[in-house]
């Protein structure tokens, strides 16, 4: 009976080391996709910024650039 008392403290044992090692890979994991997550909402925002000044630099050009370069062209006339 010792023995087999023995013998169940050290499987539990091993099951504990076990579900304790799995634990701190679910972590990791999580991290890992927290980080991945986190990236992908600053390249989203990235992405957001650049199409707005990419909108603004082209509103520009179209209301402010483009009637005066055909106002200097027809100068040209």
């Amino acid at each position: 009976m010792r023995h087999q008392a023995l013998s169940k403290e050290i499987d539990a044992g091993h099951y504990i080391a076990f579900y304790q090692h799995e634990i701190q890979h679910f972590n990791s994991e999580r991290g890992r996709i927290t980080d991945e997550l986190n990236l992908f909402v600053k390249l989203c925002a990235f992405e957001k910024y650049v199409h707005g000044v990419s909108k603004a630099s082209y509103t520009l050009f179209k209301n402010q650039i483009v009637p005066f370069l055909m106002g200097q062209a027809q100068k040209l006339k």
